[in-house]
């Protein structure tokens, strides 16, 4: 799962926060914890979009139109 919303960076400066829910962790080639995720071609516009209307936003000086938004796993289309 994909959280984005927007949120004030260490400087107070609005900014938007990108966040991995804990099962994208997994382990690396060396057995390392590596935060990641797979999405679909679908995932990846819906995410673009997000960002691109929180950036106009904080780039207008708008207050937030919403709390943010949270992409959630879709099946793959070759395993259904």
């Amino acid at each position: 799962m994909i959280s984005v919303f927007r949120a004030p960076d260490s400087k107070g400066r609005d900014s938007i926060a990108v966040v991995l829910s804990q099962d994208a962790i997994v382990l690396n080639v060396d057995g390392e914890p590596f935060p990641g995720v797979a999405v679909h071609p679908a995932q990846a516009r819906e995410l673009a979009y997000r960002l691109l209307l929180f950036a106009q936003e904080i780039e207008n000086g708008r207050a937030p139109r919403s709390a943010g938004g949270v992409l959630r796993r879709a099946p793959h289309p070759d395993n259904d």
